[in-house]
């Protein structure tokens, strides 16, 4: 995960009561989109940072590491934000 502050694994780091105020802190609200199929991240990563982070999580069976080049399912989520 890339956060403000660099690379940031949350499996790894000693400081994991932290990391929701990095987020937290400057965020009205946070979206996650996280697949279980990620050849990157383990799928209990992503549900922890969402868990730690108390985003509102797009869990998907199907999407890998989303690196298609459309990604229709944000432009929804950051519309829905604006309404």
């Amino acid at each position: 995960m890339i956060t403000p502050y660099g690379w940031y694994n949350i499996a790894e780091s000693p400081t994991i009561a932290n990391f929701p105020l990095l987020f937290s802190d400057n965020c009205k609200q946070i979206i996650q989109f996280g697949s279980s199929d990620d050849p990157f991240l383990p799928w209990s990563e992503q549900k922890t940072v969402a868990e730690e982070t108390k985003a509102v999580f797009h869990a998907s069976d199907s999407h890998g590491h989303y690196m298609n080049s459309t990604f229709p399912e944000l432009l929804k989520a950051v519309k829905g934000l604006l309404n």
